[in-house]
């Protein structure tokens, strides 16, 4: 255990109720703690007596505090606890950065945060064994050159993702819910002199392919290994984790150009790259449309669209069911089912009766557009989009669209776009669309290798 030196200020706070002083305004005095037990467990007795709390959700070490009860009132106690030199790449603590954080051995590192896995998870790996705490499951995850996320289970079981996984939301928790994981960073000579919420704010990480850091399944088409690289970033509400490659190359997990684990669309059609899309499919039974639509936009794209008239006769609808990844991408096989998936197709309010119906989207389109207007539209000869609604569709109240699949096994026999309500949750789940990499302000894959010196 390591030595902290503390430093204190004190706050002391009256009790009006105690001190009653006549004609005084008395106000209920409310105060947030971060604590690590379940609240169900705790009373004011506990908490009001000498029980010291982190200011900050993430960072139980350093900026603390605790809260006395007196005869008088209650004294706020401020507590500042300084790390000592003993820690060897700071032990993983919150506390970045750290004063040997740049040297080789600390560089691959492992950020601690209160999560939980979020939605669009798939399945976690899980040790065989029972262990015995929080800091062993870390250091499996650190030892295991696949491991990317781990967390413990209740059971007692370290539980992990590698970047195969292709884990995206990871949920925020806080202390008082005893949920965490730790995320292994592989860091340079600039991310290594961040603080830990900077690491996490919007950072690109990459992985070096070797036995002590970090591994992944990944190659080129060709068979030329190629090293992915990851990008974490944070919300209100979750750590978000996107993956890519190298752009010039077509691999097994992505297509040409496009974000780990995005296929380009099928067109058939010569394009520019500003034209060109990448899209994955996902499973979420009973997702809402606006939450389809944060969860595409958290991850740097939008719903996916039909983008020119018969696009979805192309075998794009085919490719949907039966996803070149494997079936954990698409929606696997149709059996006596239909698929209802989101799409990115929206009531239009600026095509309204009195509004121009000769310009792109708003002749031909039946007064709908793309969730979001800036995708680029192929007419393919045409001088409008006629979309794939079924009959009787659109109904002029309903605002959002999903696409019915139909068929049998990996066979589609026909397809149609229905009008819906946002909040209908009988869906199957939906698609996302990006724009290639490089249209996206990505770094550049020799970029990246430069900046962890890789040849």
């Amino acid at each position: 255990m390591n030595a902290l030196k503390s430093v204190r200020r004190t706050l002391n706070v009256s009790s009006p109720a105690r001190n009653p002083i006549q004609n005084r305004v008395i106000y209920s005095l409310g105060i947030r703690v971060y604590t690590e037990q379940p609240a169900c467990e705790l009373n004011l007795a506990l908490l009001l007596n000498g029980k010291k709390y982190p200011l900050y959700e993430n960072n139980t070490e350093e900026y603390l505090w605790t809260i006395d009860t007196s005869e008088d009132g209650w004294t706020i106690q401020y507590i500042r606890s300084l790390k000592n030199n003993g820690m060897i790449c700071g032990n993983w603590t919150y506390l970045r950065p750290y004063p040997d954080g740049c040297d080789p051995e600390c560089l691959l590192t492992m950020v601690q945060i209160y999560a939980e896995t979020g939605p669009l998870s798939p399945c976690p790996k899980n040790e065989t064994s029972q262990i015995s705490g929080w800091n062993e499951c870390m250091t499996l995850c650190y030892e295991n050159s696949f491991c990317l996320i781990a967390f413990l289970t209740e059971e007692g079981y370290c539980s992990w993702y590698s970047i195969d996984d292709g884990v995206y939301f990871l949920k925020k928790t806080t202390a008082d819910s005893g949920k965490r994981m730790v995320v292994k960073l592989n860091l340079n000579n600039e991310t290594c002199t961040l603080t830990t919420d900077k690491l996490l704010e919007d950072n690109f990480f990459m992985a070096d392919g070797t036995e002590k850091t970090l591994q992944m399944n990944f190659t080129q088409a060709s068979g030329k290994p190629d090293l992915p690289f990851y990008r974490v970033k944070t919300t209100d509400e979750y750590y978000i984790m996107m993956y890519y490659g190298n752009e010039e190359a077509k691999n097994a997990k992505n297509g040409f150009g496009c974000p780990i684990y995005f296929d380009t669309d099928y067109l058939g059609l010569t394009v520019t790259p500003s034209q060109q899309m990448c899209t994955r499919p996902f499973q979420l039974p009973g997702v809402t449309q606006p939450d389809a639509k944060m969860f595409c936009e958290g991850l740097g794209g939008h719903l996916f669209v039909e983008r020119f008239s018969t696009f979805l006769n192309s075998g794009e609808t085919q490719r949907l069911v039966a996803e070149e990844f494997g079936k954990e991408w698409g929606f696997g096989r149709l059996g006596g089912e239909n698929w209802k998936i989101w799409m990115g197709l929206e009531a239009d309010p600026e095509c309204g009766e009195e509004e121009d119906q000769t310009t792109g989207y708003c002749s031909g389109n039946q007064k709908w557009r793309y969730s979001e207007p800036s995708w680029p539209m192929l007419y393919n000869g045409a001088s409008s989009i006629s979309f794939s609604w079924e009959s009787g569709h659109p109904i002029p109240q309903k605002k959002s669209a999903y696409l019915q699949v139909k068929g049998s096994g990996d066979t589609v026999s026909g397809h149609s776009l229905f009008s819906a309500d946002c909040t209908q949750s009988d869906l199957d789940g939906f698609v996302c669309a990006t724009y290639l990499q490089q249209e996206m302000g990505i770094p550049k894959y020799a970029d990246m290798m430069a900046k962890y010196n890789f040849s």
